[in-house]
């Protein structure tokens, strides 16, 4: 790692002298207007990609940071991209330990050294040393300031007085995008603001006060802050230039307060929040609720943290209430969530996976129901993965609340292994409500388990409240049951809201309505969308109660049918790929091929064989506007090879080498007439004009025409280079040097200009005919080029 510097020592001398910070201006003239991106982070980069340049960043010496202009040849000369230059750079800077280095005898702040010392001594920061970075590679880059949730803020914190924060937006691929380098390498752990109590910690009570600490800085290097998108970027630090938010609608002060306080491991957690989107919850009727959608077939673990402000506080905690018993994790389809009651009026903050979204709950006053939740079972309420893991399919009841009114019945159904063996229980919180067995029982019939529960009544208990707890275990197993399932039964509708599974009870069925019922549970785990659609209809026309499994058969059918017309696209998308690939048509091949790696399929030597074919074709382009010399579809047509998908297998070809080699022989050429295209009229007029010139500006005009083909012999005669100068259109002096190739140049004619050149200087040509001049510097120009052509 290129740390350049040695670890601070206690001495006080090692950065002596001291030096003058300087200003880093926050843009510079004519950059691009700012607007959000075009496309997302994931589709311009890919971490795996840039392990390369990464590791020649991490291994760069500081002995080649004399200057900007070395440090930055030497991160990026052989880089084609701008991304992978800002990629380079930021990698670079995040592998310097700057306030670990020292810096004796540095005193001149606008070298990368001296500014890395301004760092350190805090006259200077990593947003404006990266700016200073990029722009010395010509990458535009804007120093942004605004608004952040850093470790001091608290959620639910309205002012942000104390809350400033600077990063930068760098232009890259067309777009401009975000960077936070201070951020990426910086961090702060240990940091505590002793505002809170912890009360409730994976799933267990404590009393633990925090201790105020301002914590401890750490070096580290967070990919997030690297192009992170605008809209997840916003939730952290928020520009105060609502133009380098970089959103189409940009946020308020005040939006940005109150949204969630997301970290940025929030955007990967792979959930969604689907709750109130606040930071700030209000308890109603004493608790609150919060949601989380997860994608089908994962099953992300939910740890939550609850916190209570004792100062701000009106009431105090008792100390005999453990507030474990408070929290219930419902599991329901795709959603967790998390219901909390409070038992005393106080504001709290709940925190989900070590703070990747936190929330502070204002509870004003206390429920009805204060009394704790009858279980706190590790694996939540409703039917979730546990379950499923064990072999449990089809629940009755998905949700884990369901209401039930006083002596009313509940069946809780179920498909499992044959295999298997239950135990279930009915729970109060109270230990002294007993005798609760005879209010559940069980029975399985093959693959059917059928849990039967009916509420005791109020003479039971004032509280209607109960967990039905469902174990299982192998059928012999001497292990103990595991709990897979539980439920909350509760009477309270105005509280829970009526149930939105099954009835209590069902009417049994009869042998084909089982069959009927059976058909359609078994075409919904199937992939047959014909039996499918037809086990709905027979379903549905035979009237019987769904149970979930019409609802889940009508689920899988549209995801059958989904499946299908993705399953049609993608076969398109492969043969559209499949015949560019037989055809000519670079940019047709192009947007086939990146079409194809977008739907994600695999690659069954059709994506290789297309590859291969597009590397051909872009060679081939790249050659033909190599002979063609005309620099306008000489750039597209290198500017289309370093953006496209084999754009990494183009770089080092003879084809782009000598692309590239034309290019900037003809920027030169382009360079070369500016001057000449930039005379007036009168001016060419006044040098065909004289009657006898001095013999320097003869030879200047002679030495112009060899080059642009004409015959010396003829050219000895100044009438005849006279009668040159005054053609028109496209005879005319300008139009045939502005249409003039140097590849078209006759080698004696450029060596016989040159010797007519060289026994004059600059000076005395301008003193005699400033027109004569410009056509002197021209002509050495091309003679010049030729020669290093040749």
């Amino acid at each position: 790692m290129g740390c350049g510097g040695s670890k601070s020592t206690s001495s006080k001398d090692d950065d002596a002298p001291d030096i003058n910070p300087i200003e880093v201006p926050e843009s510079e003239p004519h950059y691009p207007r700012p607007k959000p991106p075009t496309s997302k982070k994931k589709e311009i980069f890919k971490k795996e990609d840039y392990q390369e340049i990464d590791d020649k960043a991490k291994s760069t010496s500081m002995d080649n940071a004399a200057t900007y202009s070395s440090l930055i040849t030497s991160l990026t000369s052989d880089l084609k991209t701008d991304i992978q230059k800002v990629r380079t750079i930021f990698v670079w800077l995040g592998s310097q330990r700057i306030f670990d280095m020292t810096y004796p005898g540095v005193t001149d702040a606008n070298i990368p050294r001296g500014y890395m010392k301004l760092i350190k001594k805090r006259k200077g920061t990593y947003t404006a040393f990266f700016a200073l970075l990029c722009r010395a590679a010509r990458i535009p880059c804007v120093i942004v300031r605004g608004k952040c949730k850093d470790a001091d803020y608290e959620v639910g914190d309205t002012n942000l007085d104390d809350h400033n924060s600077s990063w930068n937006a760098v232009f890259v691929d067309n777009n401009w995008r975000i960077v936070h380098p201070y951020w990426a390498f910086v961090g702060v752990t240990d940091h505590e603001t002793g505002r809170w109590t912890l009360i409730e910690d994976k799933g267990k009570g404590v009393r633990q006060k925090q201790e105020k600490s301002g914590g401890v800085s750490v070096y580290g290097f967070d990919e997030f802050f690297f192009l992170p998108d605008p809209e997840e970027f916003v939730y952290i630090c928020m520009a105060s230039k609502k133009e380098y938010q970089l959103l189409h609608n940009p946020w308020s002060e005040t939006e940005f307060v109150t949204v969630p306080h997301f970290s940025h491991s929030y955007f990967s957690s792979g959930v969604k929040l689907t709750s109130e989107h606040r930071g700030l919850l209000k308890a109603k009727d004493g608790r609150t609720e919060i949601s989380f959608k997860f994608s089908q077939n994962t099953d992300p673990q939910l740890i939550y943290k609850l916190f209570f402000d004792e100062a701000r506080s009106e009431e105090r905690l008792p100390k005999d209430v453990q507030l474990d018993m408070y929290v219930l994790q419902n599991n329901q389809d795709q959603v967790k969530t998390f219901i909390i009651r409070f038992p005393v009026k106080g504001i709290y903050k709940v925190g989900i996976n070590n703070g990747m979204c936190n929330f502070r709950v204002d509870c004003e006053a206390k429920g009805k129901n204060a009394n704790p939740f009858p279980i706190k079972p590790a694996i939540g309420f409703g039917f979730g993965q546990k379950a499923k893991s064990i072999g449990l399919t089809n629940p009755s009841n998905k949700s884990g609340v369901v209401i039930l009114d006083y002596g009313n019945v509940k069946k809780f159904i179920f498909k499992s292994k044959e295999n298997l063996e239950y135990e279930v229980f009915l729970k109060h919180y109270l230990k002294t409500v007993q005798n609760l067995h005879k209010y559940v029982n069980q029975e399985v019939n093959g693959d059917e388990v059928t849990v039967t529960v009916t509420m005791p009544d109020a003479s039971v208990s004032n509280n209607p409240e109960y967990a039905l707890e469902i174990n299982a275990r192998e059928k012999g197993s001497k292990n103990k049951f595991d709990n897979v399932c539980n439920y909350l039964i509760a009477a309270d509708e105005k509280e829970w809201g009526k149930s939105t599974d099954s009835p209590s009870t069902r009417p049994n069925e009869s042998k084909e309505q089982r069959q009927i019922r059976r058909r359609l549970q078994n075409a919904t785990n199937g992939n047959d969308i014909d039996e499918l659609d037809q086990a709905i209809v027979q379903f549905q026309e035979a009237g019987l109660e769904d149970r979930n499994d019409l609802t889940r058969a009508r689920e899988r059918l549209v995801q059958l049918r989904t499946k299908k017309l993705k399953g049609q696209e993608m076969a398109d998308s492969r043969k559209r790929m499949v015949d560019a690939a037989a055809g000519d048509d670079v940019d047709a091949l192009e947007k086939a091929v990146r079409e194809f790696i977008k739907s994600g399929m695999s690659d069954q030597g059709d994506l290789t064989a297309a590859k291969e074919r597009l590397v051909e074709l872009h060679k081939k382009r790249l050659e033909e506007a190599a002979e063609k010399r005309d620099l306008q579809f000489l750039d597209e047509s290198i500017s289309s090879a370093e953006k496209s998908v084999v754009g990494i297998q183009l770089v080092n070809t003879e084809e782009m080498k000598e692309a590239r080699r034309v290019q900037k022989q003809l920027k030169r050429l382009k360079r070369f007439l500016h001057k000449i295209l930039a005379l007036k009229p009168p001016t060419v007029s006044e040098i065909h004009s004289y009657k006898r010139p001095r013999p320097l500006i003869h030879d200047v005009m002679k030495a112009t025409y060899l080059l642009l083909g004409e015959r010396e012999r003829e050219l000895k005669n100044w009438e005849y280079v006279q009668s040159l100068m005054r053609r028109l259109g496209q005879e005319s002096l300008i139009r045939r040097i502005k249409e003039f190739d140097v590849v078209n140049m006759s080698v004696p004619s450029a060596k016989r200009a040159d010797g007519l050149l060289n026994k004059y200087e600059l000076f005395d040509v301008r003193e005699s005919s400033a027109g004569a001049g410009t056509f002197y510097v021209w002509s050495n120009n091309i003679i010049k080029e030729q020669r290093e052509n040749n």
